[in-house]
């Protein structure tokens, strides 16, 4: 199965940004700096609960989603394996749900800094930032999220939006603009 353009774009921008050391590889290595990034973005003690739950959730993630990926056993996932991953259909709605839901639970309990269980969107935008995501992206991207119109994202919204950026071929559906414009 092949992926559009569009979608392509989308991917290759997230595994650019996924690979934090820029060696065209990812690696638990880049997974694990992204994870302590975050951490140490929202001024947390790497002891602190929330940070082990995102610690904690990154490495299950990178076990669940990205080593199936590694198709030559090397270790770590090239760009090409990555893009065919999608492309051979490995994450589909209801797979993509299952293994990210309990990823951006953790992230979202993270970046929720007065505890009420959703993101603001000064919180959604500091998590982005650290995604680097840039603010006029950050704001359409909330306000598409935001279906219920109340002012802020719960996970479930936040969690369509992303879906949205990994498994929608239109560029202009919500989560499209998650990372940046493609």
């Amino acid at each position: 199965m092949a992926i559009s353009a569009a979608r392509e774009r989308k991917l290759r921008k997230r595994f650019r940004l996924r690979d934090t050391d820029q060696d065209g590889y990812l690696t638990w290595d880049d997974f694990e700096a992204t994870a302590r990034q975050l951490v140490e973005g929202f001024a947390l003690s790497p002891d602190a609960p929330r940070s082990r739950a995102v610690m904690d959730t990154y490495r299950e993630f990178w076990q669940q989603f990205l080593v199936p990926m590694d198709t030559d056993g090397d270790g770590r996932v090239s760009e090409q394996e990555y893009l065919d991953a999608f492309a051979g259909g490995l994450m589909s709605d209801s797979s993509f749900d299952r293994v990210y839901r309990p990823h951006l639970d953790a992230v979202v309990r993270l970046a929720d800094t007065d505890g009420d269980g959703v993101l603001s969107h000064a919180e959604f935008g500091r998590l982005m930032s650290m995604y680097g995501a840039a603010e006029a992206d950050v704001t359409a991207e909330f306000d598409k999220a935001d279906t219920n119109g109340d002012g802020q994202l719960s996970t479930d919204e936040i969690l369509a939006v992303v879906r949205g950026f990994f498994l929608d071929d239109d560029t202009d559906t919500p989560g499209s603009r998650l990372f940046g414009k493609v």
